[in-house]
């Protein structure tokens, strides 16, 4: 009989992206190594519903990849040689004992657009690996979660409690979808800055250097104006074979 090996990589979950235990392959300043083949971090940027349960202001999505700040603190950039690991994104919130029944209310603050601007801007940082904390929710028993929760942990997510399809699934789907056609999607560095018109309005421009011929990417979104809204813009880059071009779109949080 044959003898059959499973690597199994170990991982750590960083909570708030302190550069703790990284692998012995990062050399970055601050990091803290530990027992661990990858380094994770985890990260609830998009806020929760007011007490009201209405959605409030829009948050802005963070750069935890290549465009953020780098450093031990910076997310992925603690351990450069190993993939960008977000081992909890938040795709939702938990309600607490005596809470107002927030998850109707958080399945909308963090759902389609939400997911197409936070998702898409962890892609556009090269982040390869990402666990959406929760996609299905569930009801808990005991303390299984944290003494705060009490039984019900639907979380908002996109499948709720009742084991019921939110519209928030679809929008999962589709970046799924396009994961799986564009899969040199994680192996892009940073290109030329692109500045668009509207301050408004961001632009990640990236290059894959290991493709023949050099392919680019951009992607435009919103940087803390609710989803749901439009921008007008322009934006300008240098091409190698052409002048300066200009383009413009008025719809930012579904471009890729």
């Amino acid at each position: 009989m044959g003898v059959h090996v499973i690597t199994v990589p170990i991982f750590h979950n960083d909570k708030g992206r302190n550069g703790l235990w990284v692998p012995a392959s990062s050399t970055v300043s601050g990091t803290v190594p530990g027992p661990v083949d990858l380094y994770a971090f985890d990260g609830y940027p998009g806020g929760t519903c007011h007490s009201d349960n209405t959605t409030g202001g829009p948050s802005v999505a963070p750069d935890w990849g290549l465009w953020g700040a780098g450093g031990a603190t910076g997310g992925a950039t603690a351990s450069p040689s190993t993939p960008g690991f977000a081992a909890e994104f938040g795709g939702g919130w938990f309600d607490f004992w005596g809470g107002s029944g927030s998850y109707p209310c958080m399945s909308q603050r963090e759902g389609p657009g939400y997911e197409r601007v936070f998702y898409g801007t962890n892609i556009a940082n090269r982040l390869a690996i990402q666990n959406v904390y929760m996609t299905v929710g569930g009801t808990s028993w005991g303390w299984l979660p944290a003494p705060v929760v009490y039984t019900s942990y639907d979380y908002g997510a996109a499948l709720d409690e009742a084991r019921q399809l939110r519209p928030k699934i679809a929008t999962m789907k589709e970046l799924g979808l396009f994961l799986q056609s564009v899969a040199p999607i994680t192996k892009v560095d940073r290109a030329a800055a692109v500045t668009p018109s509207s301050s408004a309005v961001k632009v990640y421009h990236n290059v894959n250097r290991t493709r023949r011929p050099t392919s680019t990417s951009r992607r435009t979104t919103h940087r803390a104006r609710p989803p749901a809204t439009r921008s007008r813009f322009r934006s300008t880059r240098p091409t190698a074979r052409s002048p300066p071009r200009s383009r413009s779109t008025g719809r930012t949080p579904r471009s890729w």
